[in-house]
């Protein structure tokens, strides 16, 4: 009997199921978008747990329906987007709603702690960017704010650890969330209870769960959990991880000169690393002992779909009623080697240098055509991509860039990335690489050891080189953007105070 491992990855954007064989290879996925974000207050962006859990119990009877047996799931692993805050009582319920890594209700509270220096020193133990959706600036808004419940939370987790949770699993969280979710002591690879304090969140350190490896096994399916799923009682839960970091251990490659590029709801790029000094952003690989230096920033797949409704939204209400994606028909329009004068900045959801940055479109005349507008976006976000990597010195040994993520889809998103970065683009055959990488920790943790890094990387789907001619072009536009991206830009920053 052929045997299956499932992995659940709970993305910003989607909920999505993928089955993979034993040699790591995409057998069947099914896919549903997660439920509509609530938004009671302008910046807040939440979601209910218990919506999230009904639509993991919808998604895995289809599975056992569609495509297998429940007794040929193996072993289940998770991935879910990280940060955030997901508060929970002394029963596991929730309390209140799930809040996203895109909320800025807290903003408030970092920029107190850049005044302060509190800041630097969050940054220095932890080597990674607290961010305004983090754990941290959002509990200390829950306590400022809503202080009972932050009085009744006895645990605080990510959305991987619920949706386990509630399968039957452990309260625990790995590494790869607490390191991206700037709550691990990087050199001390544990909770910082001093720095805590310091920040005023120190009740944060009592209700964090115990960390676990990636490819630890963590409980199984539950009675109740399997008549709710449709799935096997007793079915083994691997641990898995955050999806930035499963997204570099699904490449299958530890190797430094490979650069993973998520183009998804956020833009994420993952290198390994294996010297961690003087870098500025560090977390950690779900394979332990090995470490990933990157960048992240809330103006990717968000802001592209955040554009297409304020500038084309009878494209998208066309594209609705014939069946077509929109992101193909607007691309029809747009060739790579287009060249334009418009400056797009894509800082929609502020920026990791600035949480108050602000985005713009700068260089529009009466002349200029639609399809430009849609290009300089694209290329805005894909320049800030470059800018953010571009602040890590590991990034100028990168020889390979794999483009990961729903832009993936895209031939016109992969060869700008490789015109933009100067670099081979590889797009897997595999569509869901981060799902992938949730296999991979329950093939570690099934045979303990790390030999599923034996198997080949995924097969490649298309391959996009740097076309020499664009990079002139894209050379100057990366200065312009950076100026803006790294120093501000007084206009932008006046107008946004109006």
């Amino acid at each position: 009997m052929e045997t299956y491992i499932l992995a659940i990855d709970c993305g910003s954007t989607n909920l999505k199921l993928v089955l993979f064989n034993q040699q790591g290879e995409q057998e069947h996925l099914v896919i549903a978008p997660n439920q509509d974000v609530i938004s009671d207050h302008p910046g807040w962006r939440e979601f209910d747990l218990d919506i999230s859990w009904q639509q993991l119990c919808a998604l895995t009877k289809q599975v056992v329906v569609d495509f297998c047996r429940p007794e040929q799931i193996s072993a289940i692993s998770f991935s879910g987007h990280g940060n955030g805050l997901i508060l929970l009582d002394e029963d596991h319920r929730p309390v209140g709603n799930g809040i996203y890594s895109l909320d800025d209700r807290a903003s408030s509270i970092v920029d107190r702690w850049q005044q302060d220096g509190r800041y630097g020193e969050a940054q220095e133990t932890m080597r990674c960017p607290v961010m305004t959706g983090g754990p941290l600036p959002l509990f200390a808004w829950i306590k400022e704010n809503q202080p009972e419940r932050a009085r009744r939370a006895r645990h605080c987790i990510f959305v991987k650890d619920w949706l386990r949770l509630c399968l039957g699993g452990d309260i625990a969280t790995d590494y790869t969330d607490a390191s991206g979710g700037s709550l691990l002591d990087h050199v001390r690879q544990c909770y910082p209870q001093s720095l805590f304090e310091r920040l005023d969140v120190a009740e944060l350190f009592d209700i964090l769960p115990p960390l676990r490896s990636s490819s630890e096994q963590v409980g199984g399916v539950s009675d109740q959990a399997a008549k709710a799923t449709g799935l096997k009682a007793g079915t083994p839960l691997f641990m898995g991880g955050q999806d930035v970091s499963l997204g570099a251990a699904g490449i299958g490659d530890l190797s430094e000169n490979i650069l993973v590029s998520v183009f998804g709801s956020w833009s994420v790029s993952a290198l390994n690393v294996a010297d961690t000094t003087g870098l500025p952003l560090v977390i950690n690989h779900p394979i332990d002992g090995h470490f990933l230096s990157g960048v992240g920033d809330g103006n990717a797949g968000l802001a592209l779909d955040t554009m297409i409704r304020l500038c084309f939204a009878d494209v998208a209400s066309d594209c609705e009623k014939s069946g077509e994606s929109v992101h193909q028909a607007l691309e029809k329009k747009v060739s790579p080697t287009d060249k334009n004068a418009l400056l797009f900045v894509p800082h929609l959801f502020g920026s990791m240098l600035n949480t108050g940055a602000v985005a713009g479109l700068i260089g529009l005349r009466a002349h200029t055509q639609r399809s430009e507008i849609y290009k300089a976006v694209c290329e805005g976000i894909l320049l800030g991509y470059l800018v953010n990597i571009s602040l890590l010195p590991p990034f100028a040994g990168v020889s390979t860039v794999w483009l990961i993520g729903g832009g993936a889809k895209s031939d016109l998103l992969g060869q700008m990335m490789a015109d933009i970065f100067g670099r081979e683009v590889l797009v897997p055959a595999d569509t869901e690489i981060t799902a992938r990488g949730a296999a991979v920790c329950a093939m570690i943790g099934k045979v303990e050891s790390d030999a599923p890094f034996g198997t080949p990387s995924p097969k490649v789907r298309r391959k996009f080189t740097p076309d020499a001619t664009m990079a002139e072009y894209y050379g100057k536009k990366a200065v312009l953007i950076s100026k803006v991206l790294l120093e501000g830009d007084p206009l932008l920053e006046a107008a946004a105070s109006l």
